[in-house]
């Protein structure tokens, strides 16, 4: 900040090499590298940027106060929330806030616990770009608009919100732009590409939950059939894939594994070193934390934990941050105002992370001994839909005097570290 000679509270403007463009406030980060910045992810979102993008700054320092803005909310994120509702909130989001807006941004407003509504920036006076102060005239009316090709939504998980797995992101990624990229290319074919795949593994390994469906009767027969029926009803020219999560793969039924239905599986194991390391920083990386505090540490000792329980630790260290700043708060009988101004205040010490490792949940531990019942479904379910394996199988160099190829050869192999069928 000091050599662009920024200030907390200045006004810039940030540019992406997708020729996209957006308006934001200026707040210091110690934790932040000086050749990086943070943003959140409204901003990443409408410079259409990732993780290591690069991005221009451009002091920005005469926006003036807007005298009216007009914003709609984008349609498929209104659900059943009534248009009283949403500008009762809309107002509340740029109460005294002093936010900066400009046209075509998209930014997202809290209404209840776990719903929020996004809306796009239509116009404001002045134009391009202004900073809504109380006085400026907030215009929601409209009918709802609905989201432009190549906008994603502000909620939307992508790969890069996924810490670690790299070869099985890759393997996903290649699955998926079999079914629906190069989907023609298979029908050019007579083909058509895989349109499920079923991940499964130890709870608490990317939101595998306990598979609570019953089992054996006539319920879960009626489940699996519907679900059958729905899969085999997909149109081929339907740009589609199904992914299924379960942590008792062994309860399917064997028919959910045949060719056209969920016919490709990855095992998801519990993260490696690498994996821990990277799901802290995601995790995290909206926190301030104190410089002494060693993330790749952690991701040591928490050795033998699913990403669940390292998320776990997590929370509950930003919950005894935040105890502590409300205990601070309150010694100082501090008003309202200051309250609001201390909570940049807010950062995740080494003692916060000590006392929530004691609260840290062991249960995937006590799964380690499993894990090898994993690794024996794979090998079960490799040998299930396609037999003995022919992966070294080779079609004959020489032909012989009658014209007839001679016969092939074929090594069966066993390949115990292939998890991925």
């Amino acid at each position: 900040m000091n050599k662009l000679e920024l200030f907390c509270g200045d006004t810039v403007k940030l540019k992406s090499r997708k020729r996209r463009e957006t308006i934001c406030s200026v707040f210091s980060d110690d934790s932040c590298q000086d050749d990086h910045i943070r943003v959140n992810h409204v901003i990443q979102n409408n410079l259409r940027v990732k993780a290591n993008d690069i991005i221009f700054i451009h002091g920005c320092p005469h926006v003036k106060y807007g005298t009216r803005i007009h914003v709609l909310p984008i349609a498929n994120t209104l659900k059943d929330i009534t248009r009283n509702v949403v500008q009762q909130y809309l107002h509340q989001y740029f109460f005294d806030a002093y936010r900066p807006v400009r046209i075509s941004d998209i930014f997202i407003v809290p209404i209840k616990t776990n719903i929020t509504v996004e809306f796009k920036v239509i116009d404001t006076e002045p134009s391009p770009y202004c900073i809504v102060a109380p006085e400026t005239i907030i215009d929601c009316e409209g009918e709802p608009v609905e989201r432009e090709i190549g906008e994603s939504s502000i909620n939307e998980v992508d790969f890069d919100d996924i810490g670690g797995m790299e070869d099985i992101k890759e393997v996903l990624k290649e699955f998926i732009l079999c079914s629906n990229v190069y989907d023609e290319r298979y029908i050019r074919f007579g083909m058509a590409p895989s349109r499920g795949v079923l991940l499964y593994g130890p709870p608490g390994c990317d939101n595998l939950r306990d598979n609570n469906v019953p089992y054996g009767n006539k319920s879960s027969e009626r489940l699996i059939n519907q679900i059958i029926n729905e899969i085999d009803g997909i149109n081929y020219k339907i740009k589609l894939f199904i992914i299924g999560a379960t942590n008792r793969p062994d309860r399917l039924d064997e028919i959910i594994f045949r060719p056209g239905r969920l016919d490709q599986t990855i095992y998801i194991p519990l993260p490696d070193e690498t994996a821990r390391y990277a799901i802290l920083k995601i995790a995290l990386r909206k926190c301030s934390l104190a410089k002494d505090v060693d993330i790749k540490l952690l991701a040591t000792v928490l050795c033998g934990g699913s990403s669940a329980s390292i998320i776990e630790i997590c929370r509950r260290a930003v919950k005894a941050a935040i105890h502590q700043l409300t205990e601070n708060e309150q010694k100082m009988e501090q008003s309202k105002q200051n309250n609001d101004s201390n909570v940049t205040d807010l950062i995740i010490k080494r003692e916060h992370f000590e006392q929530a490792m004691a609260y840290y949940p062991r249960c995937c531990e006590a799964l380690n001994t499993d894990i090898r019942k994993y690794e024996i479904f794979a090998h079960m379910l490799q040998s299930y839909k396609y037999g003995l394996p022919l992966g070294n199988f080779k079609f004959p160099e020489n032909i012989n005097n009658n014209g007839d190829a001679s016969q092939g050869s074929i090594t069966y192999t066993d390949d115990d570290d292939d998890l991925y069928t």
